[in-house]
């Protein structure tokens, strides 16, 4: 599929980017609610859907493909007492879009796309979610900690007031149990923003070491049969 319809002389520079840095751009379409992200060595592959503004939906992937190229290490494989291992790998995928967003936001703006085109069009979808979520009274550590991905994402067309209300609701929920843990999330993600390197090493221990201790937990940028190279102990070391 072509992808010159998904380019203007807004995300150009990012093109050239990636095609200076000899890697190749694969359009398909998504079959998924939304688009669609995945590096494979050189080639980026694109899923695409409908959208009211697709040239900003496409250069929200770019965007991804530039962090990764100028040096984000995406995690790929996790080991933890922390959660069973489906548990796991969605709050590390969770996590790990989470820190690359922080990342892109402010260089989506400054190509010159608005705040509000940041992510697919049925973004604000997750409120009437988060509403449902909140109604059903206790929740576990696990299931606040997604929703509040949603709640710290940048950008977007859900208003910042908005997303402070949730965020409030979050916190209150259980008695203010998970408050302390979350407020140094927002923090963690604060720092994470400033800082102008693209290791997140140290911000993914922060946040897991956060969540609970001792946490045996491994992070690895490859394949399982790396283990203990190629990633990272958040805490203890130990073996499989």
């Amino acid at each position: 599929m072509n992808y010159n319809r998904y380019i203007d002389n807004r995300n150009k520079p990012l093109i050239d980017y990636i095609i200076k840095n000899k890697f190749c751009i694969k359009v398909i379409h998504s079959h998924k609610g939304t688009w669609t992200f995945h590096l494979k060595g050189s080639l980026i592959v694109i899923g695409v859907k409908q959208s009211k503004y697709p040239i900003s939906c496409f250069t929200h992937e770019l965007l991804h493909a530039e962090i990764q190229i100028r040096g984000y290490k995406k995690l790929k494989y996790g080991k933890s007492s922390l959660f069973p291992n489906a548990d796991l790998v969605t709050i590390m995928d969770a996590l790990d879009q989470e820190l690359q967003h922080h990342k892109m936001f402010q260089r989506f703006i400054e190509l010159g796309f608005p705040s509000n085109e940041f992510y697919h069009d049925n973004d604000i979808e997750v409120l009437s979610k988060l509403d449902k979520f909140l109604k059903n009274g206790h929740h576990d550590l696990l299931s606040v900690l997604l929703r509040y991905f949603t709640v710290i994402a940048p950008g977007g067309a859900i208003e910042s007031e908005r997303l402070d209300f949730y965020k409030e609701q979050l916190k209150t929920i259980n008695n203010n149990a998970f408050r302390e843990r979350l407020n140094v999330i927002d923090e963690i993600f604060i720092q994470w923003t400033k800082s102008e390197s693209l290791d997140a090493e140290s911000y993914i221990k922060n946040y897991f070491n956060n969540i609970g201790r001792p946490s045996k937990t491994w992070f690895g940028y490859g394949t399982p049969n790396e283990f203990p190279n190629n990633g990272f102990f958040v805490d203890e070391v130990f073996s499989l």
